[in-house]
C-alpha cells in the first residue's frame, strides 16, 4: 500500500479550517484518497476551487 499524498492546495485549505481537518482525518483511507485524487487531477485554478469545495463539503457548508 502506498502512502497518501495530499495536494498542497488541499493541505492549505484544511489547515485554514480546523473543523474540516478533523473531519478529513476521521475519514476512511479510501475516502481521503478519493478527495485527494479529485483535487490532484485538476489543473491550475481549478485545484484551488476543488480544495475549497472539498473543505466546504467536509464542514457541511
Amino acid at each position: 500500500m502506498t502512502d497518501l499524498v495530499i495536494p498542497g492546495e488541499l493541505k492549505k485549505a484544511l489547515a485554514a479550517r480546523p473543523a474540516a481537518k478533523a473531519a478529513f482525518d476521521a475519514l476512511p483511507p479510501l475516502q481521503k484518497a478519493q478527495i485527494a485524487g479529485w483535487v490532484n487531477e485538476a489543473k491550475g485554478e481549478m485545484r484551488l476551487r476543488r480544495a475549497s469545495m472539498a473543505v466546504g463539503r467536509l464542514t457541511g457548508g
